[in-house]
């Protein structure tokens, strides 16, 4: 059964959307019990591509390619430390148009490729097609867009990773979050303090290292220096936004991608 989630919060973005106390209400089939908790382990061939974006805001598409128009949107806000990932469906239609979303991506945006037998990386998320997930720098979920909400002609994907770099919404503590993750993975962490280029804060910019391989082509390699503010161009961004909820149902997905 469908509920309506009614998510409020406080937008203030410079000549776009509201700026003020603004209502979402969107559709979907699950309360909001999954806000504010650790996204679910997942990962690709053994690399679990959310510990390395710790410390940064971070945006999971559901096979949506097409950001690189909001990823520069951010940029030009000055917001270098959003980081982007893709994970594609896990059928054999998705696989076989794996390329096409390769080259649809952004340059420096990872698109990871389910294997056929894997666990669902979708279910896991409580995701479906062209769903948007934006988690906080402590890997806290804040909002999960769905369709037709995350269609990027709306504001909508904008303004949650916007609303979840201003606003602290889950009250995340990083330095004490990175710690219990790095613990809890058993590897290695340093953080250091950097100036927060957006708000003029000081803020902790996380950095952990461990081996891994992508489940991407070996022609692909994610770095985890791609987190550093030197190469923004690749995955990161950063401000404020508005709303959205989960939605839930699996069944096959045809090939589309996102208008910038």
């Amino acid at each position: 059964m469908s509920s309506l989630l009614t998510l409020w919060l406080f937008a203030a973005l410079p000549g776009l959307l509201w700026a003020s106390h603004s209502t979402l209400i969107v559709e979907g089939d699950n309360d909001a019990s999954r806000i504010c908790k650790p996204a679910p382990q997942w990962d690709i061939k053994g690399y679990a591509p959310m510990q390395d974006l710790l410390g940064n805001v971070a945006v999971v598409a559901l096979q949506a390619s097409k950001i690189g128009g909001l990823r520069d949107r951010l940029n030009r806000s000055n917001m270098t430390e959003v980081s982007f990932i893709i994970v594609n469906e896990r059928d054999a239609h998705s696989r076989a148009m794996y390329w096409e979303l390769k080259r649809s991506a952004p340059t420096g945006v990872p698109v990871f490729q389910q294997q056929p037998f894997q666990n669902d990386v979708w279910e896991a998320l409580d995701g479906d097609k062209d769903d948007f997930l934006v988690y906080d720098r402590c890997g806290l979920l804040t909002f999960h867009i769905v369709m037709p909400y995350s269609f990027l002609h709306h504001p909508f994907v904008e303004a949650a990773i916007r609303a979840t770099y201003q606003k602290n919404i889950c009250n995340c503590t990083v330095s004490d979050q990175w710690k219990n993750v790095c613990e809890m993975n058993e590897v290695q962490c340093y953080s250091s303090e950097v100036p927060d280029t957006a708000s003029g804060r000081t803020h902790h910019h996380h950095h952990h290292h461990h081996h891994h391989h992508h489940d991407d082509p070996p022609s692909h390699h994610h770095h985890h220096d791609q987190h550093s503010s030197h190469q923004n161009q690749s995955l990161h961004q950063q401000d404020q936004g508005d709303s959205t909820s989960h939605h839930h149902h699996h069944s096959p997905h045809q090939q589309h991608q996102h208008d910038h």
